[in-house]
């Protein structure tokens, strides 16, 4: 059983306050590589686990995220 992290934890008290359905979190250092997230529902009737390979309705989110880069 893999131990839960700081970052799952924290998204975690978000979903279980009804704030977020779910979310997937990932997490590059140079030093430790790659740590992926995953919490919470994909789809809250089914009780569908969110997962890595989620997709995601962003919109127009690019403009901010490629101006926050």
């Amino acid at each position: 059983m893999q131990q839960e992290t700081p970052i799952a934890k924290a998204i975690q008290s978000i979903v279980d306050a009804g704030e977020l359905a779910g979310a997937v979190a990932l997490i590059w250092r140079v030093d430790q590589g790659l740590q992926v997230e995953c919490v919470g529902w994909r789809n809250l009737a089914t009780h569908t686990p969110m997962a890595r390979d989620t997709l995601f309705r962003i919109a127009s989110m690019t403009k901010p995220i490629t101006s926050l880069a």
